[in-house]
């Protein structure tokens, strides 16, 4: 899969944290999902004012997309059938140590069911689900501009891969 950018401290706080140790590394996946409109899934976590993609962590073991399957379940509740690849991004989040690897792909809703968000999604964030075009998925995340850590990487992450999806359109 192709590497579309590295993120560091430097692309979302205008400076370099330092971090003194082993990284943690972590593997997401996440998709540009399509329902039978042509609009895709956004989530927007109401609570730190920010959108995101749907997707998220690759369990240990895990097939990648099997594990796209399965976030997309989760947060969307949809069966989905995967059509297309977007590319990768690379954060590098040095407040905490962790360097996660995002695979993102783009897929279809074959069937829709319920969500099954966590605690901390419901709550925590106040997930909701939104559906609307890719032009106005890239302009939610243009207009985000969160204060917390890692949200900044999320919204600089999704706005990159929306924007490549779309070039490539």
């Amino acid at each position: 899969m192709k590497l579309l950018m590295t993120i560091t401290d430097k692309e979302v706080l205008g400076k370099n944290l330092i971090f003194k140790g082993d990284y943690s590394l972590r593997t997401a996946v996440r998709a540009i999902v399509f329902n039978s409109e042509n609009k895709v899934a956004v989530l927007h976590a109401k609570k730190y004012h920010f959108h995101k993609l749907p997707g998220g962590g690759v369990e240990e073991g895990e097939n990648i997309k099997k594990a796209l399957r399965r976030e997309l379940k989760e947060e969307l509740g949809c069966i989905v059938k995967i059509i297309g690849e977007v590319g990768k991004i690379i954060e590098i989040k040095n407040q905490y140590g962790q360097k996660q690897t995002s695979l993102c792909y783009v897929a279809k809703v074959i069937n829709q069911t319920e969500p099954n968000l966590t605690k901390e999604e419901r709550e925590d964030l106040e997930i909701e689900i939104t559906w609307v075009s890719p032009e106005a998925a890239v302009k939610l995340f243009k207009k985000d501009k969160p204060s917390d850590y890692t949200a900044k990487f999320i919204t600089k992450r999704d706005f990159i891969l929306l924007n490549e999806f779309l070039k490539e359109k």
